[in-house]
């Protein structure tokens, strides 16, 4: 596995267990995996096996296809906009309909001033 899917998965697993609210020493507990784990794996710096990545999903209540969700092996895009762009996309899951309109309105009009 390349460390850009490490990297990946890492921000991925972070985003998730933040978003239910659970540090990474209950998420380990969880999932019978170390803190020190844990932190490997959200940093990009460990892999782990795709049963674990299925014991993360079920702990953390998203389906195992998340972690790959988004994945785009030949972009170059840098570590710290992937994270922005997947914390963007689990934050419109909180918002009202009108403010994901909202949003998307915003996304737009920077899109139209873009091609000016």
């Amino acid at each position: 596995m390349s460390k850009t899917l490490k990297s990946h998965i890492g921000s991925k697993l972070r985003l998730a267990r933040q978003k239910e609210g659970l540090t990474q020493e209950q998420l380990g507990a969880k999932v019978h995996k170390s803190t020190e784990a844990i932190s490997n794996i959200e940093r990009g710096n460990a892999f782990t096996s795709i049963e674990t990545l299925d014991k993360f999903a079920q702990a953390l209540n998203v389906p195992l296809i998340y972690f790959f969700e988004d994945y785009d092996r030949k972009s170059r895009r840098g570590r710290q906009k992937s994270e922005t762009r997947l914390a963007l996309v689990n934050a419109i899951g909180d918002l009202s309909d009108r403010d994901v309109q909202i949003v998307a309105n915003l996304v737009d009009s920077l899109l139209q001033n873009r091609k000016r």
